[in-house]
């Protein structure tokens, strides 16, 4: 307890372990020789109920795995000082947070504006009685680059958790009610797999790769937005059994960056605009799509093989407007035949909404296509 190294730093091997696990509080400064900019240890652990506190405003890096074990076992990440520089905290192996251990990103300068991240380049396990706990500083976000398994409580805390792997990664457990996310990006070139449901609380930015839904649910809540540049390779796959959710309290409208991935990878979204109704405590609507004909459409020669399923929850004298995008590869036959149709009761019996007027200069989803009352 208390003490530190002096002179001479170890020097590090690839398997070594830097363990604190005094009990009680350990303050390390960016003088103390254990770990500090330019030394970096391989393995660390924080044991035995110790509060390990990174303290000052200094990058630190690790090349090993991060264990944060045991009741009172506490990492903090602490921004203590108005520095004029960023800092990152870069953990390059595992990261480890178990049996009520603790890993905290402190906001201790009173939210200065510079940035002060956490890296981690591998796996997030948190286990049932563990905590990740972010703070609410501008600038001090967390960026994963693995599986995320969260059992315990992951707690963003109004701040951005940024999914940049290089490779496929995973959500699996607990993502709603305190491991909601309030701001989460996803920028992989690969694609982002929901293993359970996720919440997101503010925004949800697509930047690059594939959100695959599954069997899940992706919820937003009713003030969410959902941003990026949409296209066949950034976009959410809804083409399961899962679905994309929109929670609303409100007459209101929302974007459905939706598509699938059977063979191709295809973009078609989904615009909803409500334009009336009465809204329950779970008002929501929920969307995915299918890239086939409808087992029950009753067009045998003019089609198109793709249909999106919209479901309402809790909302009475539901009224609406929908916009569809499908691609050229979906249409069978004439298109100038196509009608909008809906069925109520799984394809047994079809409502024809209206016809359009195709222009083929006029790029689907914009004004140029008016849609015409069926006639009697």
């Amino acid at each position: 307890p208390g003490g530190f190294i002096t002179s001479n730093p170890f020097l590090y091997t690839s398997t070594s372990t830097l363990a604190f696990n005094t009990g009680g509080n350990f303050d390390l400064f960016p003088s103390n020789l254990e770990w500090n900019a330019s030394i970096m240890p391989a393995h660390v652990a924080v044991l035995g109920g110790t509060s390990l506190v990174l303290m000052d405003d200094i990058d630190r890096s690790m090349t090993g795995n991060l264990s944060i074990i045991g009741s009172a076992s506490t990492l903090t990440w602490n921004h203590n000082t108005f520095s004029p520089t960023d800092a990152n905290l870069t953990v390059q192996g595992e990261v480890l947070i178990s049996n009520g251990g603790q890993f905290i990103i402190s906001d201790g300068d009173d939210h200065n504006l510079t940035s002060y991240d956490v890296f981690f380049e591998s796996n997030l396990t948190i286990d049932a009685s563990s905590l990740l706990l972010m703070n609410q500083d501008i600038g001090d976000d967390l960026f994963i680059a693995g599986n995320i398994l969260n059992n315990g409580t992951l707690n963003s805390n109004n701040r951005l958790i940024v999914l940049n792997g290089t490779s496929d990664q995973s959500l699996t457990g607990i993502f709603t009610g305190d491991s909601r996310f309030h701001y989460i990006e996803v920028n992989n070139p690969g694609s982002i797999f929901l293993q359970n449901d996720i919440y997101v609380e503010d925004e949800l930015r697509l930047t690059q790769g594939h959100t695959v839904v599954g069997v899940n649910q992706l919820i937003f809540g009713d003030t969410a937005n959902c941003l990026g540049n949409f296209s066949s390779s950034n976009m959410i796959v809804a083409d399961d059994a899962g679905h994309v959710v929109k929670l609303f309290t409100e007459v209101d409208s929302f974007f459905f960056p939706i598509g699938d991935r059977n063979g191709t990878a295809e973009y078609s979204p989904l615009s909803l605009h409500i334009t009336a109704g009465t809204f329950g405590p779970a008002a929501q609507v929920s969307i995915n799509l299918i890239d086939v004909k409808h087992p029950n459409n009753p067009s045998t020669t003019d089609f198109t093989t793709r249909y999106w399923t919209v479901e309402e929850l809790d909302i009475t004298n539901f009224s609406y407007d929908l916009f569809c995008d499908y691609v050229d590869s979906d249409i069978q036959g004439n298109e100038s035949n196509f009608a909008a149709i809906k069925s109520d009761d799984n394809g047994t019996s079809w409502q024809i909404l209206c016809y359009r007027i195709f222009e083929p200069a006029v790029p689907r989803g914009s004004t140029g296509r008016a849609c015409t009352s069926p006639p009697p």
